[in-house]
């Protein structure tokens, strides 16, 4: 899973090549900074997932650039290094059979963890500043495509 982020030509959705850009590969620093991607996408409409694909353009970059404001100051305020849930395991505890199914018992689910550095997290969030500052001189959009 990742998340491709640049300037968009503004009849595709593939950031365009030699502009700023970023690569969010792995999953903590997108799961960190989801709670503000629901907000933006509240505000907006655009919802920037790991799977999908969200164009801002026009006054949707101030959105955007409050919302990276808001990780920038989150981010500040962690430790060096801390863990972000990236997802859920189900953990079974036995299976019972009976001749018309079978069924597995949970003992419940259990938090699946990933580290994330503060520094990468910054350096994420400075990237993505460049993005939306090149976008707003070019009158472009800012567009996000999961894989």
């Amino acid at each position: 899973m990742a998340l491709d982020v640049g300037i968009g030509d503004g009849s595709s959705l593939t950031p365009v090549q030699g502009e700023p850009s970023l690569w969010m590969e792995d999953e903590a620093p997108y799961w960190f900074l989801h709670p503000l991607f629901e907000k933006l996408a509240a505000e907006t409409g655009q919802y920037i997932d790991l799977y999908g694909e969200a164009s801002f353009a026009g006054e949707q970059h101030i959105a955007l650039k409050k919302m990276l404001t808001e990780a920038r100051r989150l981010t500040e305020a962690q430790p060096h290094s801390w863990e972000v849930c990236v997802g859920y395991s189900v953990v079974p505890t036995a299976w019972s059979a009976t001749w018309r199914r079978a069924a597995l018992s949970y003992r419940g689910r259990e938090e699946l963890r990933q580290p994330l550095d503060k520094g990468t997290l910054l350096n994420l969030i400075i990237a993505w500043e460049r993005v939306v500052a090149r976008a707003e001189e070019l009158g472009l959009p800012v567009v996000c495509l999961g894989d």
